[in-house]
């Protein structure tokens, strides 16, 4: 039970650095932020739904400029939805 508590304790700070990269201005890592949650939200229902809050930035940044940044972001929403 102990594992599986602190398990679910590193996802949820995993998740909420990628949400901070997501927020922030190093345009330089969205792209591998943006890859990581399409891997996170391609597992378990529970894991899925740990990306959600991050929907919202993932459909800002499919405005970019950046055709590789797109793809990944519409992968990420597919995974998600």
């Amino acid at each position: 039970a102990v594992f599986g508590t602190d398990l679910a304790y590193r996802a949820t700070s995993a998740v909420d650095m990628l949400l901070a990269v997501l927020q922030g201005n190093c345009v330089e890592n969205y792209l591998e932020a943006v890859w990581c949650v399409t891997n996170i939200a391609s597992g378990s229902s529970a894991q899925t739904e740990l990306t959600l809050p991050m929907a919202p930035c993932i459909i800002q940044l499919m405005e970019s400029s950046d055709p590789a940044l797109q793809e990944q972001c519409i992968w990420a929403l597919g995974n998600m939805a």
